[in-house]
């Protein structure tokens, strides 16, 4: 019996992949993804439970969690261990500790995430607060992946942080914003300035400007 024949990704489908994730390559990162391809290539089918693991709200519930005890697991390993200890020590004496360990959002802020209910449309036309405003981000090519981020206006244009990446808004096409419902209550007020804060820790996690 002949072996099935599995159709390979395209270079163009994974980076279209990519940047639905809010990833960007350069040059040198799509020339090293070409090579890496034409040695281990990726199937058509990988590909597409890719996008499903990205997708999908309990999945990415699930892998969030993994990852949380994978990275607990890495850290309890790094503080026992001596000779990790002293690199991570030189690392930091050196300045060259720069680079963010990567962290899921917290089942809480995930939980409200996805709540419709805990959110209403935002124009940016409306102004942004001094400091800056909490907004969810669904662009309309890729309505199935929502993104959390950070609108602030910065040197006369607004910028939106992601955990990816720092954009120029006005750059982007076909996107709403959501922003959280404002509280009526002084309890209500307060649990919307703790999501808030709590977004903006995580988003801002991932980058060394705060």
């Amino acid at each position: 019996m002949a072996a099935k024949k599995v159709p390979r990704a395209t270079l163009g489908e994974i980076l279209a992949f990519c940047k639905s994730k809010g990833v960007a390559l350069s040059d040198d990162a799509i020339d090293l993804l070409r090579k890496k391809l034409d040695e281990e290539p990726v199937s058509k089918p990988t590909l597409k439970k890719s996008k499903f693991l990205s997708s999908n709200p309990l999945a990415k519930q699930v892998i969030d969690l993994v990852m949380v005890r994978r990275a607990d697991r890495i850290k309890e390993i790094a503080e026992s261990n001596p000779l990790l200890k002293m690199i991570d020590d030189k690392r930091k004496e050196l300045g060259a500790d720069h680079q963010t360990l990567e962290i899921p959002m917290s089942p809480e802020l995930r939980k409200v995430f996805f709540d419709e209910s805990k959110w209403q449309p935002y124009q940016l036309f409306l102004g942004l607060p001094a400091k800056g405003r909490i907004v969810k981000v669904i662009e309309e090519a890729f309505k199935d992946m929502p993104f959390i981020g950070f609108l602030r206006s910065e040197g006369g244009q607004t910028n939106l942080y992601s955990t990816s990446r720092i954009m120029n808004a006005d750059d982007l096409e076909n996107v709403k914003y959501f922003r959280l419902k404002e509280g009526v209550f002084q309890y209500e007020i307060d649990e919307i300035e703790q999501y808030e804060k709590g977004y903006y820790d995580y988003i801002m996690h991932f980058h060394d400007k705060t």
